[in-house]
Order: C-alpha cells, then structure tokens, then sequence
C-alpha cells in the first residue's frame, strides 16, 4: 500500500497501527479500514498522507513503549 492511492467503496474508518514507533522512515506498519461491512488489515511501511485533504488521524491508543515523540498531535 506505500505510496498509492487506496479509494473506498464506501465510508469507513481509518485505523494506522505504527507497530515499529520510534524507527525513522519506512518501516513496519498496519493500515486498518473499518467498513460497515467489514474490516480489512493491510501491511505497510509509511503513514498515511493527508495533506491537502482536509481530513486528520486522531489517536485513540498509544502502547506503553512508545516515546513521547513519536506521537504526531493535532496543533494547538
């Protein structure tokens, strides 16, 4: 999925689980798209790209070993 564009069939919800936090760049990481009828998991290596879309990640969940740092907030 890194670096292409995935459009949706529907409304649904991104979930972007960075299972290597803390590493630079590319790495290990899981795209989950909740539908309304059903959930799909995809691997990647790079976040998401939002810019210019108007839309935002909000986290909901951080593990316990993830630095400070690596959390991307919303500005203030």
């Amino acid at each position: 999925m890194a670096g292409q564009l995935v459009p949706a069939d529907e409304r649904l919800h991104l979930g972007f689980v960075d299972c290597e936090a803390g590493r630079n760049w590319g790495h290990a990481c899981l795209y989950v798209r909740c539908g309304a009828e059903e959930v799909r998991v995809d691997a990647g290596t790079l976040p998401p790209r939002l810019e210019g879309t108007g839309r935002r990640l909000t986290v909901l969940a951080v593990g316990t070993q993830v630095p400070p740092w690596a959390i991307e907030r919303a500005p203030e």
